[in-house]
């Protein structure tokens, strides 16, 4: 029961639009971190990684995130060359 609870009280992602309205908000100036997280009823920590997501990139909206581990070596044309081998010689 207990691990049910803990799903059930995971929360969702926020979207770009809630993201992109606190970070304006902020640029206006006059308002603190701390205080755009009580208006916008999320956690201060929240606010907090957005906005150094922002620093980072320059930008208002989500950074697309990388897949774990090692990027992909094989191109779309180098797997269409094996796959032709395979076939010709399986």
């Amino acid at each position: 029961m207990a691990s049910f609870l803990r799903h059930e009280t995971m929360g969702r992602a926020f979207s770009d639009d809630l993201r992109c309205r606190i970070l304006e908000a902020y640029a206006r100036g006059g308002v603190s971190l701390r205080l755009l997280a009580e208006r916008y009823a999320v956690s201060f920590e929240y606010v907090r990684k957005i906005r150094k997501q922002q620093l980072r990139s320059g930008r208002l909206e989500r950074v697309r995130q990388r897949r774990h581990g090692p990027e992909r070596r094989v191109t779309a044309e180098v797997a269409g060359r094996i796959r032709d081998e395979v076939a010709r010689r399986p």
